[in-house]
C-alpha cells in the first residue's frame, strides 16, 4: 500500500565534506536540530532528512538516538570515508 506521505530516508554524514555534494542536490532547508546540522527536503522525489553527525565524540550515540526519536524514518543510511563510521551502529 502506498502512503501519500511516506516516511523519509535518513542520511548521516560524519563530516561536512562528505555531505557537501549530496546536500547540494537535496531541495529543502537546513537548520540545527537536536544538536546536528540537519537538512530536510526531497532528493529525486524521495523525502529525505540528513544530518552531519561528526564522529567519535562523547555522547554521540545518545544524541543520534534523540535525533532519530524526533525524525521517524523508514531507513537510515550512513555515508562516509572508510573507517569514519562506527560499525557498532550497523
Amino acid at each position: 500500500m502506498n502512503s501519500p506521505h511516506p516516511l523519509p530516508v535518513a542520511l548521516f554524514f560524519p563530516m561536512e565534506f562528505e555531505a557537501e555534494k549530496v546536500w547540494k542536490k537535496i531541495r529543502g532547508s537546513a537548520r540545527i536540530e537536536n544538536g546536528f546540522l540537519t537538512k530536510t527536503g526531497d532528493w529525486w522525489g524521495t523525502p529525505v532528512v540528513s544530518a552531519r553527525i561528526g564522529m567519535g565524540h562523547t555522547g554521540l550515540v545518545e544524541k543520534i538516538t534523540t535525533w532519530l526519536d524526533s525524525h521517524p524514518c523508514r531507513a537510515v543510511l550512513l555515508a562516509g570515508l572508510a573507517g569514519a563510521l562506527d560499525p557498532a551502529w550497523w
